[in-house]
């Protein structure tokens, strides 16, 4: 796959709802379900906030119906970057990469630590073929992805919030000029479980490469 110019990139990211958005329903539906929470920390990715009580909850977002997790190194106990407070609050559309409703879930971020850590060795148990440097440990939450690692809608039924907000609700709350981040990570996790599907192969057969190609200068007449 090549990306070849800054046409390409929006086309990518046409189809995807703004993180600052999806980040304004995650705020809001917490509000709905009486959690009043602080900003402390908000950089990038990292999006740390505080409750009334001083735990703190770390807000992920996705297009997609994965939570897709970093490790540091591919050993088991490796550290995740999901760990660091008290909470972790994933917040995810209704139905991926559009406009409406979302869904979440508040996870005591030591359970979800425990989970990914889990589903990842019971991948490396069914002995894929992969060349061991296995630091990308997604979670899926619908029947897409591994086996060993989806379904997590059910799994973590008991931590899903009440109710839920619509991003139309929210949407000023994004600047109209703002484009979309692009989560490489998430854009390879989903497209592997896109060919997966279409093509009847596990996903950790479906390798995709993605390569950033300069745009050409313009041709001078």
């Amino acid at each position: 796959m090549y990306l070849r110019n800054q046409y390409m990139y929006e086309k990518l990211m046409e189809t995807r709802v703004s993180n600052r958005v999806l980040l304004a329903a995650a705020l809001k539906l917490m509000r709905n379900n009486g959690y009043s929470l602080t900003d402390k920390y908000t950089a990038g990715r990292s999006n740390i906030y505080e409750m009334s009580d001083g735990q703190t909850v770390r807000v992920r977002t996705s297009n997609d119906p994965i939570l897709v997790v970093l490790a540091e190194a591919p050993e088991p106990d490796a550290k995740l970057n999901i760990q660091g407070t008290d909470w972790l609050l994933f917040v995810m559309l209704e139905k991926k990469r559009t406009e409406g409703n979302i869904i979440g879930y508040l996870v005591p971020t030591q359970k979800a630590v425990n989970d990914v850590r889990e589903a990842q060795q019971n991948w490396l148990s069914t002995r894929p073929n992969t060349k061991g440097n296995n630091r990308t440990w997604n979670i899926w939450f619908d029947e897409s992805g591994r086996k060993t690692s989806n379904r997590y809608a059910e799994k973590w039924v008991d931590y899903r919030l009440e109710g839920t907000v619509s991003t139309h609700d929210v949407a000023a709350a994004s600047s109209p000029s703002e484009k979309p981040a692009f989560e490489i990570g998430q854009e390879i996790a989903a497209m592997q479980a896109r060919i997966a599907r279409g093509t009847g192969l596990p996903p950790n057969f479906i390798k995709v490469s993605i390569e950033i190609v300069p745009a050409p200068a313009p041709s001078v007449a």
